[in-house]
């Protein structure tokens, strides 16, 4: 009653069909009705500060977003890529290179079926804090809505990368059925796979700004601050 079968590469209708029929045609159909889909919950501001069991600190901040099959999502996405995940994006700068404050930034714009989210999920330097990338966030944020919006340059680099990204991912009929049986069990509709490359090609600067403000401009977002356990070792003695 679930199952989603997708063929990817030179297919024969005629035969395939035959095939599928004699592979899964003995299978009963589930007569379990598919779940209602739960209402979206509203986020509310909240901070947590957490101990972790790792060597350095780390930062994760969320906000609400887009769903995936908004027209609104390849924008998010971009947003996501032009913030983090390369050496030139805002965050990698101010936080990595020119900050020293983090050993790596990760921005992710997750879209699904009924509500996205926009993550940024930092590792900290030894010695650094939580807090420190927080504020470094912050004040890259309100560049970004204010005094230094994104420039043409960065979309057209982010675009690229995407694309890239996208055209590894295709390569290979495992790559191509992932991508349209993702949609097809997320959305249930295959074709919201092409709805997103072609409009993440349409996207334009005014575009991801104003995503930008609807995203970064909700007060409502969640923060947890991971803190190092410190662990002392025994000395052995000689």
């Amino acid at each position: 009653g679930n199952v989603v079968v997708v063929l990817a590469g030179a297919v024969d209708i005629t035969r395939d069909l035959g095939l599928l029929a004699a592979a899964y045609g003995g299978l009963p159909a589930s007569s379990a009705p598919i779940p209602a889909r739960a209402p979206v919950a509203a986020i509310v501001a909240t901070r947590r500060d957490v101990t972790v069991d790792l060597a350095t600190d780390r930062l994760l901040v969320g906000w609400r977003a887009p769903a995936g099959d908004s027209v609104d999502q390849p924008a998010l996405a971009l947003l996501a890529e032009l913030l983090g995940n390369a050496d030139s994006a805002r965050f990698d700068r101010a936080l990595v290179d020119v900050g020293r404050i983090a050993t790596g930034v990760d921005v992710d714009a997750i879209g699904l079926a009924r509500a996205g989210t926009l993550e940024i999920r930092v590792v900290l330097r030894p010695g650094r804090r939580g807090e420190q990338a927080l504020t470094a966030l912050d004040a890259e944020i309100s560049a970004l809505l204010g005094a230094r919006p994104i420039t043409a340059l960065e979309l057209a680099a982010a675009r690229n990368r995407m694309l890239m990204a996208r055209y590894a991912s295709l390569d290979g009929v495992d790559g191509r059925a992932e991508v349209v049986g993702a949609a097809a069990v997320t959305f249930g509709d295959p074709r919201i796979a092409e709805t997103w490359w072609r409009g993440l090609l349409a996207v334009n600067l005014d575009d991801v700004q104003r995503v930008a403000h609807t995203v970064f401009g909700a007060a409502q977002r969640v923060v947890v601050v991971g803190s190092a356990r410190v662990t002392r070792r025994r000395l052995r003695p000689k």
